[in-house]
């Protein structure tokens, strides 16, 4: 089984006037594909909890992009792009998938977009359609959005 995965995660303060730039990702590190294996395996992340689940259920993970901030302002349109568009690319790049596992926060507001997850799932799920399951990792106090929930895991709605 072919799972792709990828961490995009802001919590957004949207009194905050002091966006959340490359830069402020850039501060908790960056990774692509292969790098996120290695810099995450036996740590106690997500990240490493998607690893262990892999290991222990017989998965493959295909990893995309990390991008995590500190809780801040709204995420630039130049953040959002490029993190959205890896974890884009990699679906894309994927080939043939049974799934989709994404660490994201649930409460992304960007410059323009008052629900920055809900925006990249329903992304995600054009390029994957209605028979891939999508599962992700919010924050307990995610803002659950009708557009978040209709993107995930829409294959066992019945």
């Amino acid at each position: 089984m072919r799972i792709v995965t990828g961490t995009f995660s802001h919590e957004t303060n949207t009194f905050s006037n002091i966006p959340t730039t490359m830069e402020e990702f850039a501060k908790q590190g960056i990774a692509h594909s292969d790098e996120i294996p290695r810099r995450f395996r036996g740590t106690n992340t997500i990240e490493a909890a998607f690893m262990d689940a892999a290991e222990e259920h017989g998965f493959e993970l295909i990893w995309t992009v990390f991008g995590s901030a500190i809780p801040g302002g709204p995420v630039s349109r130049e953040a959002f792009d490029y993190f959205s568009g890896h974890l884009l690319e990699g679906v894309q790049a994927a080939g043939k998938i049974d799934g989709v596992l994404l660490h994201l926060h649930g409460a992304m507001v960007t410059d323009d977009l008052d629900d920055g997850e809900g925006h990249v799932l329903e992304a995600i799920r054009r390029l994957v359609g209605p028979d891939i399951p999508i599962v992700t990792t919010l924050d307990l106090h995610a803002n659950m959005t009708p557009r978040i929930i209709r993107n995930c895991n829409r294959h066992y709605r019945r």
